[in-house]
C-alpha cells in the first residue's frame, strides 16, 4: 500500500463547510492492520519537498507523520516539525491566539496528538520542545504582566482535558530554571477569551547559580520580597547582592489569566510562596552596614510575610553575624521583627 505523490488537505471541518489551512505533499505507506479490534489504518508518511527546498541546506528537511486511524479515534505523531512554516496560520482557529501568545521560536522535535469520539471532538496534543524560545503567561508582580520569556528551553507543552500544561527547563535572562505551569483554558478553546477568567498555577525552581549584581532575575521575584532582600546588600551598592553569592530558589504561584482578544490576555498574580537559599554571599545589613563574607541562610516568603529562618556569616575581622526574624505585612509600611546579632566584633 505505497503512497506516492499524494496530497493531504489540512483544514477545519465545521460540519457544514471545510476551510483548508494547508496542503501537504507526501509519500509513504498506508495499510490496514489485520489484527486490530476495529478497522484501523496504519500510516507512515513523509513530506515531499520542492526542488528548491531540497537544494537549500538551511531549509527544513520535511516532517514525518506516523500513526493510526480508526472510526472514532486518530492517534498520530509528527516529527521534524518546522514551527516557522506552520504556526500560527496552519493551526486550528480556536488555538491560534494561544499559540501566538506562547510565541514559540525554534525546533519542535515531536508533536503527538489524538482525536477521540463519534465526531473526533475530544482533542489532546503534546509538543516536545528542543532549544526553543517560549513565553509563559506569568506576571512579575501582583500587577498584570507581559509574560515570562524563556530561551534555550526544552521539555513539553500539552493540551489535555482543556488544560494547558507546560513542563520546561530553560533560561530566564542569565538564570537557568525549571517551570511547571498549568492553566484551565476552557474559555479560550471555546472562543470566550475576552470574557475569560482562567485560573493558573506555576512552580518555578531556580538551580544554585552565581547571582551577580547585574542579574536580571530579581524583577521576577515579588516586589515586596525584593525590597526586603535589598536590606541585605553589598555595602558599596545597597540594593544588590554580591557577585559571589550562590542562590537557589523555589516559588509557587497562582493567579488568573484575565483574557484578551482570544489569547491569554493579562496574567494577574494572586498568591505566591517560596524559599530562597543563599550561600557564599558577601553582604551587609542595611541598618548595620558592616561587610560580612560567606553568609549562608534560608528565607521563606509568601504574599503576607517573609521569614528569615537563619542567616550567618563572618567578617574579615573575625566578627560573626547571626540574623533571624519576621517581616509582616509585606507592604510599604512593613513591620520588621528582626534579631541581628554580631559577636566578636573588634572595637576600634
Amino acid at each position: 500500500n505505497e503512497v506516492s505523490g499524494a496530497a493531504i488537505d489540512w483544514g477545519e471541518n465545521t460540519g457544514s463547510s471545510f476551510h483548508s489551512l494547508r496542503v501537504l505533499r507526501v509519500d509513504g505507506t498506508l495499510r490496514p492492520l489485520p489484527d486490530a479490534d476495529e478497522p484501523t489504518l496504519e500510516l507512515a508518511l513523509y513530506e515531499v519537498l520542492s526542488a528548491s527546498a531540497r537544494r537549500d541546506e538551511n531549509a527544513p528537511k520535511g516532517f514525518v507523520l506516523t500513526g493510526e486511524i480508526a472510526p472514532e479515534r486518530v492517534n498520530a505523531t509528527l516529527r521534524d516539525f518546522d514551527v516557522r512554516s506552520w504556526l500560527p496560520g496552519a493551526a486550528p482557529t480556536s488555538i491560534r491566539p494561544l499559540l501566538a501568545d506562547l510565541a514559540i521560536e525554534g525546533s519542535v522535535s515531536e508533536i503527538g496528538f489524538s482525536l477521540e469520539g463519534a465526531e473526533l471532538e475530544r482533542v489532546s496534543a503534546v509538543a516536545q520542545l528542543d532549544d526553543v524560545a517560549v513565553t509563559l503567561p506569568l506576571s512579575q508582580d501582583d500587577e498584570p504582566g507581559e509574560g515570562l520569556r524563556l530561551s534555550r528551553s526544552s521539555g513539553s507543552i500539552r493540551i489535555e482535558q482543556r488544560q494547558l500544561v507546560a513542563n520546561l527547563r530553560g533560561d530566564l535572562a542569565d538564570v537557568p530554571l525549571e517551570v511547571d505551569f498549568q492553566a484551565d483554558v476552557s474559555d479560550l478553546l471555546e472562543g470566550r477569551g475576552a470574557e475569560s477568567n482562567m485560573p493558573y498555577t506555576a512552580r518555578i525552581v531556580i538551580d544554585k547559580f552565581s547571582f551577580g549584581q547585574q542579574s536580571r532575575v530579581l524583577p521576577f521575584l515579588p516586589a515586596d520580597t525584593r525590597e526586603v532582600l535589598a536590606r541585605f546588600a553589598d555595602q558599596n551598592q545597597i540594593g544588590a547582592i554580591s557577585p559571589s553569592a550562590e542562590v537557589a530558589a523555589e516559588v509557587n504561584l497562582s493567579g488568573r489569566l484575565a483574557g484578551g482578544a482570544g489569547g491569554f490576555g493579562s496574567a494577574v498574580l494572586q498568591t505566591y510562596r517560596g524559599i530562597v537559599r543563599i550561600d557564599r554571599c558577601a553582604t551587609a545589613f542595611y541598618e548595620f552596614p558592616y561587610q560580612f563574607e560567606n553568609v549562608t541562610g534560608t528565607i521563606e516568603f509568601n504574599q503576607d510575610r517573609l521569614i528569615i529562618r537563619s542567616l550567618s556569616g563572618v567578617a574579615e575581622s573575625g566578627a560573626v553575624l547571626s540574623a533571624s526574624g519576621l517581616v509582616k505585612p509585606l507592604r510599604a509600611a512593613a513591620g520588621f521583627d528582626l534579631e541581628v546579632e554580631v559577636f566578636d566584633m573588634p572595637i576600634d
